[in-house]
């Protein structure tokens, strides 16, 4: 029997929940190490566990946030915004890092209903004012 992509999607994301669950539990997070799921007559799905949030909410580990210590700077972030709650286009975010890889939407952000989001360039003076504002409230 072949499985087709449809059934690969929905079967990833019933993996991807189960997983996620499990590793909840021992406080980590299940992060895909490959791009996609393959389909056909056989579904593979890699995953790494990593520990669960620990920067204002956000994992450290992720190949997003590793980015975002090594390559911020060359984006025009500030230090220390890594978990900056932040409003772009009349949504709430929390910046988790950055996608290399992604030239057109390289800013990582975790929306409101938990999933990551790549956002432009453009929105990095916005994170940056975020973040200041929050140290600023917070003295």
């Amino acid at each position: 029997m072949e499985i087709t992509r449809q059934q690969c999607s929905i079967i990833q994301q019933q993996i991807n929940d189960a997983v996620n669950a499990i590793f909840a539990e021992h406080n980590l997070e299940a992060t895909a190490t490959s791009g996609r799921a393959k389909y056909g007559e056989m579904f593979e799905i890699k995953l790494q566990a990593v520990p669960c949030a620990d920067h204002d909410g956000v994992n450290e580990h992720t190949p997003e946030a590793r980015d975002y210590f090594e390559m911020g700077s060359y984006y025009g972030l500030d230090d220390d915004v890594l978990g900056t709650s932040f409003v772009w286009g009349d949504k709430h975010f929390t910046f988790v890092g950055i996608r290399l890889r992604a030239k057109k939407f390289p800013i990582c952000a975790k929306g409101e209903d938990g999933k990551n989001y790549g956002l432009p360039e453009q929105c990095v003076d916005t994170i940056n004012r975020a973040s200041l504002l929050a140290k600023l409230g917070n003295k």
